[in-house]
């Protein structure tokens, strides 16, 4: 890797590329273990598509830096989806209600 690390930084577009990368990388490697890879593959095609539809006017109209820009957004919603995706497939979003009621307590002693 050449360059400098002020080059390569998080406050950089480039570093944040990076990040938002691996933040969605996380949830898709997750999704992988548990063999549900269909959400990572939509959260994929919904926000890299368009990236890529985008990419040469993005590119002409400001260059590398908007690029750049529009890559991290990307990068960021699909990290938003894969682990929105990978919370919902092992119930960490579902709220239950674990209190016993008198109707379940009557239920186990018959």
């Amino acid at each position: 890797m050449g360059g400098d690390a002020a080059e390569y930084g998080c406050g950089t577009p480039r570093g944040a590329a990076r990040v938002t990368d691996a933040a969605q990388a996380v949830a898709g490697f997750g999704l992988v273990g548990l063999k549900r890879t269909v959400p990572s593959l939509v959260s994929t095609c919904v926000w890299c598509g368009p990236l890529g539809l985008a990419a040469v006017p993005v590119a002409r109209a400001g260059g590398l830096p908007w690029l750049w820009a529009a890559l991290v957004a990307a990068n960021a919603l699909q990290a938003v989806g894969t682990s929105r995706a990978f919370h919902r497939r092992t119930g960490l979003l579902t709220v239950t209600n674990t209190a016993p009621t008198a109707e379940s307590c009557a239920r186990t002693r018959s």
